[in-house]
């Protein structure tokens, strides 16, 4: 993963590493490719697109993900939600926003480039 000075990026970089969520999810994450992750991880990750769009199909998605995963599961996912828009809003209006940039991810790819 690319190196930066936004704390943002940095947070999560280091949430990542803490929890143990593999470069390859977020690589698929990152390049729309969430779809082919497990059955939960690309269920949670359209629930999440679906709740930023207010697309009606959230309803469904939450239901399948609070059977599988547990109601407590979809109350954090909600949260998260919820989160990653009101951060960078508040952190904007309290003009704090200067340091924040556009994330660039390197997974690697010109590793496996043909030469």
């Amino acid at each position: 993963m690319t190196t930066t000075r936004d704390p943002a990026a940095r947070s999560i970089s280091t949430s990542r590493a803490q929890t143990g969520v593999a470069e390859d999810v977020l690589r698929r994450a990152v390049q729309g490719e969430a779809g082919t992750l497990p059955s939960p991880l690309a269920e949670a990750f359209r629930f999440g697109e679906a709740v930023a769009a207010n697309d009606p199909e959230m309803h469904d998605l939450r239901e399948r993900l609070e059977q599988a995963l547990g109601k407590r599961a979809v109350i954090e996912m909600s949260l998260g939600i919820a989160f990653a828009r009101f951060y960078p809003t508040v952190k904007r209006a309290l003009g704090y926003a200067k340091s924040c940039a556009v994330l660039r991810f390197d997974f690697g790819e010109s590793r496996h480039a043909a030469s």
